[in-house]
């Protein structure tokens, strides 16, 4: 329900602050997730990088190109 005693530009402005207030909430949330996932896969990439794997089959039909 709207009060009579605002005008447009004034009901406008509170409710671009409960908005605003929402809108950051969420990219704070947003930027949590964006780094939590980051650390997790640099994590990750640290860990692969020290583990041989064997080539996969496009790899090998490659290198049996070249050579």
């Amino acid at each position: 329900m709207t009060t009579p005693n605002k005008t447009p530009q004034q009901l406008a402005d509170e409710h671009w602050a409960w908005l605003e207030g929402i809108l950051l909430e969420s990219m704070r949330m947003q930027m949590r997730l964006f780094n939590d996932a980051f650390i997790h896969g640099f994590k990750h990439g640290k860990e692969d990088k020290h583990v041989r794997t064997r080539p996969t089959k496009r790899q090998q039909r490659l290198d049996n190109t070249t050579t």
